[in-house]
């Protein structure tokens, strides 16, 4: 039978021994085994020191490791900036619409004056349309009065005293530009008026007023002359009235024409009227 020292100990042993009788170390060609073996326990301490020292001491002197994730590089003195770093917040695009109506009031305020009867609110107002036309912002333009609107009085559109924008940033509502103050609002006051859909359509608007305010005027003062004749008429004897019959006729149709050019005139208001609406 053949004998063998035991690798831990030293101690001869039987060859088919799996355990020293001595130490009780496991025998077989382990790496650990042959590694005690052949070299000894300060050998081996003194290998741990240099392995410890190359991966552990030098990393933390040089303030970096070496990353073993090929898709992530982190730097141990700027860790927090990857952790910290503030997120900016992703805007709806009703936000940066509003965003945009807010600097499109501010800057025109800036950059424009406003002229009593010059270039008042509703210039102001048309400019602010089409710049927010230009940033494919849909808007319409109003005109009311601020004041009865607080009170929440109806009134015709001969007591609007002022004109604004009511713009759209989605479908969800408006937002007024008050274009003499440089500023937006969501106050409900803005939002009752006389809308318009574009600055063609106020002109038009207005155009067709004083056209029916013209007309109104004419008719009632064919009917107020006409009258005066009645009562003249009244008056005579019979054979005044004889020459006065003709311009009576004449009068009476005159009241008639009058009529007519009011009645179409004050039709085409009406259908006006029924358009001057918020957007849905």
């Amino acid at each position: 039978m053949e004998v063998k020292q035991c690798w831990n100990c030293g101690a001869e042993i039987d060859d088919n021994e799996i355990f020293c009788p001595k130490c009780e170390a496991r025998q077989g060609k382990s790496f650990i085994g042959y590694l005690l073996q052949y070299v000894s326990y300060g050998t081996i301490l003194l290998i741990i020191l240099i392995i410890g020292y190359n991966y552990l001491f030098i990393p933390l002197t040089t303030g970096s490791f070496e990353n073993t994730n090929p898709t992530v590089a982190v730097n141990v003195n700027n860790a927090d900036t990857v952790e910290n770093k503030p997120v900016v917040p992703q805007l709806t695009q009703e936000q940066k619409n509003i965003q945009i109506c807010e600097q499109i009031a501010k800057e025109y305020y800036e950059n424009h004056k406003y002229m009593m009867n010059t270039y008042d609110c509703d210039n102001m107002a048309q400019d602010v349309w089409n710049i927010l036309q230009s940033k494919g912002i849909p808007a319409q333009i109003v005109t009311g009065n601020l004041e009865l609107n607080e009170q929440n009085e109806q009134y015709s559109i001969e007591k609007a005293n002022h004109a604004w924008v009511i713009a759209y940033p989605s479908n969800d509502g408006g937002i007024a530009l008050e274009c003499t103050g440089g500023y937006t609002s969501t106050d409900k006051k803005y939002f009752s008026g006389f809308f318009f859909d574009n600055p063609q359509e106020l002109r038009d608007y207005y155009s067709l007023l004083d056209t029916y305010n013209t007309k109104l005027n004419e008719y009632q003062a064919s009917i107020d002359y006409y009258n005066k004749l009645i009562k003249q008429y009244n008056k005579q004897d019979g054979i005044t009235q004889q020459y006065m019959a003709s311009g009576l006729l004449v009068a009476k149709n005159d009241v008639e024409v009058k009529e007519k050019e009011f009645d179409k005139v004050n039709y085409r208001l009406e259908e006006a009227n029924e358009n001057l609406k918020p957007y849905k």
